[in-house]
């Protein structure tokens, strides 16, 4: 028996809580199965006949490509499905180190599409949550569009143990929503990346899940050629991660670990920590975002080495903490930040770096480390004055954001 839901065709569906034991009274939404006589015993939330209510998925289930390539997935409708082609090496993840032995002979798939699905309450081996798509070192030239994904424990994530990781990915256009919902701890991202090199992920809708879209670097294999854009994104909280719209991180840092990253015209907004935050030393473009309702809109911070990262044209709106915050172990400032807006409606808003500590307005911030020379600290006057959808994030006519940006070549 795998995982056990009430009322899964409606908005108010359900997944049940397994019981120790058959006694249901004063538990609902639960059940208990006894493995010797088969009987399974449920209790719904609302005490009703369970007759017609309650669906078992028989699960898990795995789509297994079973090393074919050129293979497209459309319009699937599943509970409890996870899609794990298999890659050129197993083996674990220890901290911040891979461990892993690679297979030569493992037949790996290439050139596959998931796209038009939805893929609900991903499951595990052991029938409890898991992730929905993981792509390994091999999986390369993989398209997942247009799809629905929730209620996993993390949605997408690229892998790898012993090789360098799956290539040239593109997740685009899909509703990610509900990750590490069902149960406490584990990542809960919408995209987690780990290895590889020319992914695209962009024009997403994303909600309800930790760090949503996070790059964690190990030291043995550099990610290249990353572009983040164009994604909306709300509602993220902490979970064995931080609540970071976009995080940027991993092992101690060094020079090409993380070359040629764009972050770029993305909506993020309603999390709990940071909207950006990078933790490398490389020169990661972050450009053209919307960053609302945050403690940090945009943090670097590293332990080895100067932080740098070009940062112009963007709109960080009720940072509560610091609009820009940058904490590094060295003497330098390599940062370049210019033609941004910063706004706090309930005072001014503040920035932050080591040498100087908090600032407490945009001029401070100017003076002192000659930064930001042409950004500006003002209502950006989107159209909504409560934004909860991209299109609210529009400017109205007179917004003093028009017009104040500069041609970063996108």
């Amino acid at each position: 028996m795998g995982l056990l839901m009430q009322d899964i065709n409606s908005p108010n569906r359900t997944l049940l809580t397994k019981a120790s034991g058959p006694e249901l009274d004063g538990l609902f939404g639960a059940y208990y199965m006894n493995s010797t006589t088969g009987i399974t015993y449920v209790r719904l939330t609302d005490s009703g006949n369970p007759t017609f209510r309650v669906f078992d998925q028989y699960g898990p289930f795995s789509i297994d490509t079973n090393g074919q390539s050129y293979i497209r997935y459309v319009n699937y409708s599943t509970q409890g499905l996870a899609i794990d082609p298999v890659g050129k090496s197993t083996g674990a993840h220890i901290g911040n180190q891979l461990q892993g032995v690679t297979d030569s002979k493992r037949p790996v798939s290439k050139n596959i599409t998931i796209e038009n699905s939805t893929i609900l309450y991903s499951t595990d081996a052991a029938g409890t949550t898991g992730i929905a798509i993981t792509l390994n070192d091999g999986n390369d030239y993989f398209r997942i569009r247009d799809n629905e994904i929730g209620f996993a424990d993390n949605a997408i994530y690229l892998s790898c143990y012993k090789e360098p990781g799956p290539k040239n990915t593109i997740i685009e256009n899909n509703y990610i929503h509900d990750i590490g919902t069902r149960t406490p701890g584990g990542d809960a991202h919408a995209v987690g990346v780990q290895c590889g090199q020319d992914h695209i992920i962009q024009n997403n809708y994303i909600r309800n899940t930790g760090s949503v879209i996070e790059v964690f670097i190990y030291s043995a294999f550099p990610i290249k050629n990353v572009i983040i854009r164009d994604n909306f994104m709300r509602n993220a909280t902490p979970h064995t991660t931080m609540g970071a719209g976009i995080s940027v991180t991993g092992s101690i840092p060094y020079v090409g670990d993380a070359e040629n990253f764009e972050i770029s015209n993305n909506i993020i907004m309603d999390t709990t920590d940071f909207g950006i935050s990078i933790t490398r030393i490389d020169p990661i473009k972050i450009f053209n975002n919307v960053i609302y309702n945050t403690n940090t809109g945009i943090r670097l911070d590293t332990n080895a080495g100067a932080p740098d990262a070009i940062i112009k044209n963007n709109i960080i709106v009720n940072a509560t903490e610091y609009s820009i915050s940058v904490f590094d172990n060295a003497t330098g400032f390599d940062i370049e930040s210019d033609n941004n807006l910063f706004y706090n409606p309930i005072g001014k808003s503040k920035l932050f770096h080591r040498a100087l500590g908090a600032v407490s307005d945009l001029s401070g911030w100017q003076t002192g480390l000659n930064k930001d020379l042409h950004s500006i600290e003002a209502n950006p006057l989107f159209v909504s004055s409560n934004p909860q959808v991209a299109s609210d994030f529009k400017l109205q006519q007179g917004s003093p954001a028009i017009d104040k940006g500069i041609n970063v070549g996108l």
